[in-house]
């Protein structure tokens, strides 16, 4: 009788250690953490710096009109910009690529310039007016992320830059109207490139910060004005500009 109140109460103690143990364990399992996830559609705003320079070489002008050849007139001037931008990544394992739409508004990025030719053996004047008001692109991203949750990327693709250049040859010292107008206004065809790295804060927004280098065309034009340039040579506007951006994304799904 003894024997069996023995073997009972050992089988009892057992099995609610066994039990208890499960339960413990059990409760100490970790929540499974969600892995980063860049996949999916976004948009974002962005601001920053831009630094804009422009060149004008009227080579043209001077040998056809002007005694007297000069260098190119140059001019830089330092900005900001503000924006936003949509776009959409594919993720393999550790590989992000994505393609990005965006598009910013410049300010302050205008610069006067004036100057002297010899025109007949009079000095008459000449004035630069560079400015850049906006810019647009469509671009590819190739990404790798270092650590979860961070990403640094490449960048490149086609843009579009709004220049208006503006070389005008103005009054000389007698007063006689030159007129000319050399003007560039339009919306520059660029190719663009850059790098940048970007963190997620949840799995949902994310920040970044990205250098952009924005390389127009060069614009050929000739004067609006045939008052004095007749025939009218041409004038060669060529820009370029740097771009500096943060932002904040949010991934939409």
């Amino acid at each position: 009788m003894v024997r069996k109140l023995l073997l009972s109460s050992v089988a009892t103690i057992a099995l609610s250690a066994a039990a208890s143990a499960a339960d413990l364990s059990f409760k100490a399992a970790p929540a499974a953490t969600p892995a980063w996830s860049w996949a999916g559609l976004y948009i974002g705003l962005n601001g920053g710096f831009a630094s804009y320079r422009s060149e004008v070489n009227f080579g043209d002008v001077a040998s056809s009109v002007f005694e007297n050849g000069a260098s190119p007139f140059k001019s830089s001037a330092l900005g900001g910009l503000i924006g936003g931008q949509i776009g959409y990544n594919w993720q393999f394992r550790k590989l992000v690529l994505g393609v990005e739409g965006d598009g910013d508004f410049l300010f302050g990025l205008n610069k006067t310039t004036r100057g002297g030719w010899v025109d007949t053996g009079t000095v008459t004047n000449s004035q630069l007016t560079s400015q850049a008001t906006g810019f647009t692109s469509i671009r590819g991203r190739v990404g790798f992320d270092v650590f979860d949750g961070t990403l640094l990327y490449g960048t490149a693709g086609v843009g579009w830059l709004k220049i208006n250049n503006n070389w005008t040859v103005l009054n000389n010292n007698a007063g006689v109207p030159k007129g000319g107008n050399f003007v560039a206004n339009k919306w520059q065809p660029s190719f663009v490139a850059g790098a940048g790295f970007e963190t997620m804060i949840d799995s949902r927004w994310s920040v970044r910060g990205e250098v952009l280098w924005v390389m127009p065309e060069s614009a050929n034009v000739r004067a609006t004005d045939i008052h004095f340039f007749n025939p009218s040579p041409t004038v060669n506007h060529t820009t370029d500009a740097v771009f500096g951006r943060i932002g904040v994304n949010y991934k939409i799904w």
